[in-house]
């Protein structure tokens, strides 16, 4: 297993506050039903582009909400590939995107996938695994993903925060 510094300074752009997770630690940003989705336009870019350029941050990293529910993924990607080579996307790995779908993503810039994981207990991880059609188990989902994204060479990050009554759990797991 390799390690890797995870703290290189980056710029984490939330493309959306929609996710198919009730996870308690986002709603502690804000209410995240009021974040719109990301606009793909000349604006956006330009501005992304100004700040690493002031600040000399070279990575950026897509979260949300579920940033893979974002209708326009592949043109946002696209459009950042432009002023980073370090495109990452942070997903909780429930939406079930097929190898096409995947492939695109890096073919437009997508260099590194971490899959997060976060209940607020254990029980609730394993709720998870029985989830029903139009979802699959995690486990299985994760199977499945990994797989996929081995086949396309693209970094591999899980991360895993389960909370107990009495202690915190973290884990970083690289693939």
């Amino acid at each position: 297993m390799k390690t890797m510094s995870l703290t290189m300074p980056a710029i984490r752009i939330k493309l959306t506050g929609i996710c198919n997770r009730t996870c308690s630690f986002c709603h502690e940003e804000g209410d995240m039903k009021r974040i719109q989705n990301i606009i793909p336009a000349d604006d956006f870019f330009t501005c992304i582009g100004q700040i690493m350029k002031k600040t000399g941050i070279q990575r950026i990293m897509l979260t949300g909400g579920e940033p893979t529910i974002h209708p326009k993924l592949v043109n946002i990607i696209c459009g950042l590939k432009e002023f980073s080579n370090e495109i990452s996307i942070t997903t909780n790995g429930i939406k079930k995107i097929s190898l096409e779908e995947w492939q695109r993503f890096k073919e437009v810039g997508l260099t590194k996938v971490i899959i997060s994981i976060h209940d607020t207990l254990a029980s609730d991880l394993q709720s998870l695994e029985s989830v029903k059609k139009p979802y699959l188990g995690l486990k299985m989902l994760l199977q499945i993903s990994t797989r996929i994204l081995r086949m396309l060479y693209l970094p591999i990050y899980i991360q895993e925060l389960i909370l107990l009554p009495t202690v915190v759990l973290k884990k970083h797991i690289i693939l």
